[in-house]
C-alpha cells in the first residue's frame, strides 16, 4: 500500500466504537505498508499484548492514552545496522476525553515492555486535538521498504484546532534518492505539540548511528521565509524541508537532501486533497496538499517555521 484515505473515522472519543475506529485505522495502514509490529507485552493483541482494538474502551479523562502499538522499520540491511522503533500511543486531547489525542515516539530498540531505547532515542511527542469532527480525511502515504510514512488526519475539517500530521522517514542522498543511515526525520504536528520548543510544529531529527556519536535535536526547521509570489503561470513553487543538523551543517555531509515525503506549498494556487505533480529528488512525483486551519491556511501558517511569513504555506505529503 502506497497511499489511501477514509472519511468514516471520525475525530471523536465520544464512544467506544468511534476511538476504536480512528485509532486502528492508522494501526492497520501502517500495517499495510509494510511496517513490521513489534511484539510487546503491553501494546495492542496484533503487538503480543494483551489490549485488544476490538475491546479498548475510549479515554475516561483528558491526556490519557488507552492503548499503543510499537513498529520497526522493515527496510532490510539498514534496519539491521541502522535500526529504527517507533511507538504510537492513542487516546484523547489535553482539554477533553471527547477530543484525540497522539504520541509518538522514534528510538533504536525495543525492550517488550513498552520502552525504547538505543544510543538515540526521542521523547515522547504528543499532538493534542483540540475539538472534534465527523465526516473528514484522513489521509496516509508511506512505503516501509522506502522508510517513510506520513498521515493527514482529519485535515479538512477547517479548524486548525483538530488537525494532524505526523510522520518519520530517513535521510536520503540528494543525487540518487537513495535512503542512507545517517539521520531520520519525525515530524508531529497538533493543536499543541508538546517538545522541547513552543509552537505546533516540529521536526525531531536523530542520528541512528550506534555509538558515542549518537544524538537527538529537537527544533522547528523548515527554512522558509515566504515572500512575494509564488505563481508563474500555471506553475506553483515547491519549498522543501530541510533536517536541523544538516540545516547546521553537523555531520551531514553535502550529498543530503531535505525531506522526501513532505513539502511546503503555498495555499494560493492548490486546493486541498487535489494532488499536483512537481520536481522533487529529480523526479516528477505527485503531492496532496493538507490545509491546516482556515481558509487561506494564515493562522497556521506561522507554526510551519521559525521566521515571520508574509504568505501562507500549508503541507504536501507525497502521494505515491
Amino acid at each position: 500500500m502506497a497511499n489511501t484515505y477514509t472519511t468514516t473515522a471520525d475525530g471523536d472519543n465520544s464512544t467506544d466504537a468511534k476511538f476504536r475506529i480512528w485509532g486502528k485505522w492508522i494501526d492497520d495502514q501502517l500495517l499495510a505498508m509494510g511496517f513490521t509490529q513489534v511484539t510487546d507485552n503491553g501494546a495492542t493483541a496484533s503487538n503480543g499484548g494483551t489490549i485488544d482494538w476490538t475491546t479498548v474502551t475510549k479515554p475516561g479523562a483528558s491526556s490519557t492514552m488507552q492503548i499503543y502499538s510499537i513498529f520497526r522499520f522493515p527496510d532490510g540491511a539498514l534496519q539491521t545496522s541502522h535500526p529504527l522503533f517507533f511507538r504510537i500511543d492513542y487516546g484523547s486531547g489535553r482539554t477533553s476525553a471527547n477530543n484525540p489525542g497522539i504520541k509518538l515516539q522514534l528510538g533504536q530498540s525495543s525492550n517488550g515492555s513498552g520502552v525504547l531505547g538505543g544510543a538515540a532515542v526521542t521523547t515522547q511527542v504528543f499532538m493534542d486535538m483540540g475539538a472534534t469532527a465527523n465526516g473528514k480525511h484522513m489521509w496516509a502515504c508511506g512505503k516501509g521498504s522506502e522508510g517513510r510514512f506520513m498521515f493527514f488526519l482529519w485535515d479538512d475539517s477547517g479548524t486548525a484546532a483538530l488537525n494532524c500530521f505526523f510522520g518519520i522517514e530517513r535521510s536520503r542522498d540528494i543525487s540518487t534518492a537513495a535512503m542512507d543511515s545517517r539521520f531520520a526525520h519525525m515530524v508531529a504536528y497538533g493543536d499543541f505539540t508538546y517538545m522541547a520548543q513552543a509552537g505546533r510544529t516540529g521536526i525531531t531529527t536523530i542520528v541512528p548511528n550506534v555509538g558515542s556519536g549518537a544524538r537527538v535535536i529537537l527544533g522547528l526547521n523548515s527554512l522558509v521565509n515566504v515572500t512575494g509570489s509564488h505563481m508563474k503561470g500555471s506553475n506553483i513553487q515547491v519549498y522543501p524541508i530541510w533536517g536541523l543538523m544538516n540545516a547546521l551543517g553537523t555531520p551531514s555531509g553535502s550529498n543530503l537532501g531535505p525531506l522526501f515525503g513532505l513539502v511546503l506549498v503555498p495555499y494560493a494556487g492548490i486546493t486541498e486533497g487535489a494532488t499536483f505533480t512537481a520536481t522533487h529528488y529529480g523526479a516528477t512525483r505527485t503531492f496532496l496538499p493538507g490545509q491546516l486551519g482556515t481558509a487561506g491556511g494564515s493562522t497556521a501558517s506561522s507554526y510551519l517555521t521559525p521566521y515571520t511569513i508574509t504568505s501562507a504555506v500549508v503541507p504536501a505529503i507525497l502521494w505515491e
